[in-house]
């Protein structure tokens, strides 16, 4: 017999080798147990946004406004981003850059990005005859006289659809 080759004990490296598995088991079902935990965090979590997301609206004034103006949109294919911008406008007496980026977009939009979607929602404005004006720093507002006006055109609006 050659003197290199010594028998090695194969049941107690099998024993290690069951052990080793087992405990891959154990630490699958554990890391499967955290992660369905965690998604029921996830899940509390959303819901408690949506709720705050809701909360914000009915404070920008979204909730209530009609869906979609009958205003000429003037040079822009956006609708959907000009509209939200239009509604603000009729409802508040100043609409800042953070509203007008919580309406369109929901995230900080960057300022050159509110500029063009603002300007286009005034020259729909202005096709009406009327005029957003700006507050420098503060935000941009419609005339009294002007926020009736479109509180009436939007409110007509809301009434056809009906």
């Amino acid at each position: 017999m050659n003197q290199h080759f010594k028998p090695v004990a194969v049941a107690p490296a099998l024993q290690d080798f069951a052990n080793l598995i087992i405990d891959a088991e154990n630490l699958q079902a554990r890391l499967i147990q955290m992660l369905a935990d965690r998604e029921g965090q996830f899940a509390i979590e959303t819901a408690h946004l949506r709720e705050r997301i809701n909360e914000l609206e009915e404070l920008l004034g979204l909730k209530e406004m009609p869906d979609v103006p009958p205003i000429p949109i003037i040079g822009c294919r956006a609708l959907r981003k000009i509209t939200p911008i239009i509604k603000l406008l009729a409802s508040r007496d100043l609409v800042s850059k953070l509203a007008i980026s919580l309406a369109i977009g929901g995230d900080a939009l960057a300022d050159e990005t509110i500029r063009v979607y603002l300007y286009h929602a005034s020259a729909s404005l202005r096709a009406i005859g009327m005029k957003v004006h700006n507050d420098r720093g503060r935000g941009w507002y419609l005339k009294q006289n002007d926020r009736d006006k479109l509180r009436k055109l939007l409110s007509k609006q809301a009434g056809s659809r009906s």
